[in-house]
């Protein structure tokens, strides 16, 4: 049986405050399939506040595993596929390449096939070139994609020559406390 949490009418609430999946680093297993003791008996909408609160843990879901986690796995893509490059553009495809293996050779991993071996990294390249990767998509889906969400309160105080050492640290800390808690439902991908 497969299905999608976050089109189910029992997980609404779960999805809207970030916790479908757990938080603070324990995930939740739920039996979330539809009955008829469990659904609503009117359906509602979700206010504005809701829903930019589910736009911003759904792309922080999204992004990882649809934009980042295919250049991860195939860093080759980034130089040699042509509407990989246009989309990304060649700079930042370029500089996206280059700190793949960067963070390859510092974390000492070959390969981030194995599972979860991708998690860390993949967040890594999310804060990092959170920006560019906004911009690609509002390029290439247009401006109503927005800029990324704000990113946690921590770094408020993280001086930009540090950005990269704390967004290490902050990603190494995925599956527990406020990591977790801000990727909320992609904390688990």
């Amino acid at each position: 049986m497969e299905i999608n949490s976050r089109r189910v009418d029992t997980m609404l609430d779960e999805v809207i405050s970030g916790t479908a999946y757990g938080q603070d680093g324990i995930i939740i297993m739920k039996d979330v399939r539809p009955g008829e003791e469990k659904q609503w008996s009117t359906l509602y909408d979700t206010t504005p506040a809701q829903s930019q609160q589910v736009w911003c843990y759904s792309i922080k879901d999204y992004v990882p595993k649809n934009i980042v986690l295919p250049a991860l796995l195939n860093p080759q893509i980034l130089l040699d596929d042509i509407t990989v490059r246009h989309f990304f553009t060649g700079p930042v495809a370029d500089c996206l390449y280059q700190r793949i293996h960067e963070i390859m050779r510092d974390s000492r991993i070959i390969d981030f096939k194995p599972i979860h071996a991708y998690k860390t990294p993949a967040y890594r390249l999310y804060f990092e070139f959170r920006d560019e990767i906004f911009s690609a998509m509002r390029r290439a889906i247009g401006d109503d994609i927005g800029f990324p969400p704000p990113l946690p309160e921590c770094f408020d105080v993280v001086k930009p020559e540090d950005f990269e050492r704390f967004v290490y640290y902050f990603c190494e800390d995925r599956e527990s406390g406020e990591a977790h808690n801000y990727f909320a439902n992609g904390g688990v991908f």
